[in-house]
């Protein structure tokens, strides 16, 4: 399926590729302009293709509570949550923001993700009176990221936003229903846009044309992300990752809400024992991009893996996320299967101090 503003970027000279049956620009010609115009300024990323399902029904958040890591019972209008689906051995099997829109609840999951979470939601439903209704294909997302957003949301919208990330406001522009949700996966403040799809191309040009807003693909978008130091679904989070190996304990995990699929696992881990890995940074000072999978090495054995790479338009070098084993610790070093070395960081690369 094509994104909303297909014919637009192509007129804007997107790069497009196939991700999980969708046509998405990888970029627009030059990668690092557009991580740059991130940092300085202002992007928008057409993300429809991301899953998006909504729940109604009577039960919805006490459906969601049984079932998810997070507590479920303190979204509220304006406030929404990051949650996680664990598996019976306390593994990570989806994540999603939970976020409230109207009367009922919107989860945005990864596109790969999509056909899966639909099946496990139904699968717990049982007798709840709870509706599950994929709606990927008639809401759009646009995400607007930079120090330079809330101005430009400003001027688009006639009115300041100030969100923090999984805080929400319910607007209506040109006569129809607008979500605006705080994201802080780029490590900038940054909005996403959900709206009917068939809007989003006109959403598009109008925040393009309030000057300052650079389009930006997916190259651009993952590379920043892993400054970031953000955990995405696939290469760091999967049903072989446990959340305090990926550091989502504050985030999405709720120590006092009560009993949900996995929750002794992560519990017992709290209370009594440790992982034996941790998500980490790498900085390589020169050569290629590391694969995702290339296994990491150090005082003669295997402490790690990486799992997703990209050359950072900040650091200006190259840069990669990977689980290492705990007592591999910042500032050492480990080396790839080519003898090249890469110094362990803690994430994010890079921080801002407004992030939150």
């Amino acid at each position: 399926m094509d994104l909303p503003t297909r014919l637009q970027q192509l007129a804007l000279g997107a790069t497009l590729v196939d991700r999980f049956g969708w046509t998405v620009p990888q970029d627009y010609g030059d990668v690092l302009a557009e991580a740059i115009a991130v940092r300085r300024g202002a992007g928008l990323a057409d993300r429809s293709d991301r899953g998006k399902i909504r729940l109604g029904g009577p039960d919805r958040v006490r459906f969601l509570q049984a079932i998810v890591s997070n507590d479920v019972a303190v979204v509220a209008p304006g406030r929404g949550i990051y949650g996680l689906g664990l598996n019976h051995k306390g593994q990570i099997a989806a994540e999603f923001p939970i976020l409230p829109w109207g009367e009922g609840l919107l989860l945005t999951v990864e596109p790969e993700e999509r056909a899966f979470v639909v099946g496990w939601l139904r699968r717990f439903k049982l007798r709840s009176k709870v509706e599950i209704v994929d709606v990927t294909e008639t809401i759009g997302l646009l995400s607007l990221a930079g120090p330079e957003a809330p101005s430009r949301l400003e001027e688009w919208l006639g009115e300041p936003i100030s969100l923090g990330r999984e805080e929400v406001a319910e607007r209506v522009w040109t006569g129809v229903p607008l979500l605006i949700a705080g994201n802080r996966d780029l490590g900038e403040i940054g909005f996403d846009l959900y709206l009917p799809v068939e809007r989003v191309g006109a959403a598009w040009d109008a925040l393009l044309a309030t000057g300052g807003v650079r389009p930006i693909g997916r190259a651009a978008w993952e590379a920043l992300r892993i400054e970031a130091g953000t955990p995405r679904y696939g290469p760091e989070l999967n049903e072989s990752t446990l959340p305090p190996e990926a550091r989502l304990e504050e985030r999405a995990i709720s120590y006092s809400k009560g009993c949900y699929p996995g929750q002794e696992i992560v519990a017992r881990i709290k209370n009594r024992g440790h992982v034996n890995r941790f998500l980490r940074g790498l900085v390589f000072e020169e050569g290629p991009v590391p694969a995702a999978g290339a296994a990491l090495h150090a005082n003669g054995r295997q402490v790690g893996t990486v799992t997703s790479a990209a050359f950072s338009p900040t650091l200006g070098k190259p840069i990669a996320l990977a689980y290492v084993r705990r007592e591999i610790v910042p500032g050492e070093r480990v080396c790839l299967d080519d003898g090249r070395e890469a110094t362990v960081v803690e994430t994010p690369f890079v921080a801002h101090e407004f992030v939150r």
